[in-house]
């Protein structure tokens, strides 16, 4: 009976690890190539280099230096960095000192409680305010990766649920079905238009480099 027990506790066990390696997260980057174009056609620098040029471009209360910092946050919560630009874009454009009208804040606007929440469950640094720069989009980032996985890696529920708040768009899905949104459709069109830059660039690239040979 004892050994029963313990080769059960053994399957167990080694369903639980398989379960939680092969999760959404690990999984992302293979779903996210089929079914949304994926990122992993682009390099580290190639990322940084195309949001960097963007934001310079683009948006006048921008930092283009905040692009590295997008791209490295992103990856160590193993998300898409075209996704959170996508939605930094959407939430803020670029504004790092943006507060709306209901109080959130920063890049990604967080909601103060939505931060506070959020700052218990990651290292703490002194000093430095959640609606700075780089800790408003790792907070926001920690916090979209939770959505992501409760929704069991799908980019439209997580990305409502970032702008709703997950009580609110299960309260609206269970009223009328998925409702539709104009911040999910700018989310999208910015996220293509971010892919279609950057493939430019990397055929320019390829171009200039065959000319110099």
């Amino acid at each position: 009976m004892q050994n029963k027990i313990q080769i059960t506790l053994c399957v167990l066990t080694i369903f639980f690890s398989f379960s939680l390696s092969e999760g959404p997260e690990t999984r992302f980057f293979s779903l996210h190539q089929t079914k949304w174009m994926g990122v992993s056609q682009f390099t580290y620098f190639e990322l940084i280099n195309g949001i960097e040029s963007l934001i310079e471009e683009k948006f006048k209360k921008g930092d283009p230096k905040l692009a590295k910092k997008i791209v490295d946050i992103s990856l160590s919560q193993r998300l898409d960095p075209l996704w959170i630009t996508a939605l930094i874009w959407t939430e803020s454009s670029f504004n790092k000192k943006a507060i709306s009208y209901k109080g959130a804040r920063g890049l990604m606007q967080l909601m103060p409680a939505t931060a506070k929440e959020v700052l218990i469950k990651l290292p703490k640094k002194e000093n430095i305010p959640w609606y700075q720069p780089a800790r408003n989009i790792e907070l926001g980032s920690f916090y979209l990766k939770n959505l992501f996985h409760k929704f069991k890696g799908n980019h439209q529920l997580a990305s409502m649920a970032y702008n709703l708040g997950r009580v609110g768009l299960l309260r609206r899905i269970r009223k009328s079905g998925v409702p539709k949104m104009k911040y999910w459709t700018n989310i999208q069109k910015r996220y293509q238009y971010l892919v279609f830059r950057l493939q430019r660039s990397k055929q320019m690239a390829k171009a200039d480099s065959v000319k110099i040979i």
